[in-house]
């Protein structure tokens, strides 16, 4: 029995000796043929580079552990500079609240040293103190989130190279990375 398709023929053959025997031949047309050839040296092709890609990246696969030495330096402290510029929003209103309260204060008859005095102060003190709080918790939230972001760039310059092994060895895209900022 024989089947003809456009790629070339299907023969099915029965052995003489074993009629439960069958034999099956694919036989391709020359175009069919060639680029069966073509994508298996396509295929040896990308093996081949995956190869060497795999062989230079054979230190990534030993020791997997990221490199934090080779975090970029810090030309400022994030967190501390953070909070220093929202203080240095803060301070003079805190400086002008504090001298209008004390006038206020004053014009009330309020003296220094008087538990009104001392109440009114010490909530301003407090209020000063919250902020400084948020400044210093918002500096370290920015500074985490630098540090989170140098070390996922680290990993992706680590993981580069296997991503583009995977690429050749299964022809899937490599994703681009994303970084916060």
């Amino acid at each position: 029995m024989t089947q003809v398709n456009p790629y070339g023929k299907l023969e099915y053959t029965q052995d003489v000796n074993d009629p439960d025997r069958w034999t099956q031949t694919q036989t391709l047309s020359p175009e069919a043929q060639d680029t069966v050839n073509r994508q298996i040296a396509l295929s040896n092709d990308y093996a081949q580079i995956a190869q060497t890609g795999l062989d230079k990246t054979r230190g990534l696969l030993e020791d997997p552990s990221l490199d934090t030495s080779q975090l970029p330096a810090r030309a400022i402290n994030v967190g501390q500079t953070a909070q220093d510029a929202i203080m240095s929003r803060l301070n003079p209103k805190f400086a002008q609240q504090e001298d209008q309260m004390r006038t206020r204060l004053a014009n009330q008859g309020i003296t220094l040293g008087s538990e009104a005095y001392g109440r009114e102060m010490g909530q301003m003190g407090q209020n000063r103190n919250d902020a400084m709080m948020q400044a210093a918790l918002q500096g370290i939230n920015l500074d985490q989130a630098n540090r989170g972001a140098a070390l996922q760039e680290q990993a992706y310059l680590q993981d580069r190279p296997l991503n583009l092994i995977n690429a050749l060895r299964t022809g899937a895209q490599t994703q681009n990375p994303q970084f916060a900022q």
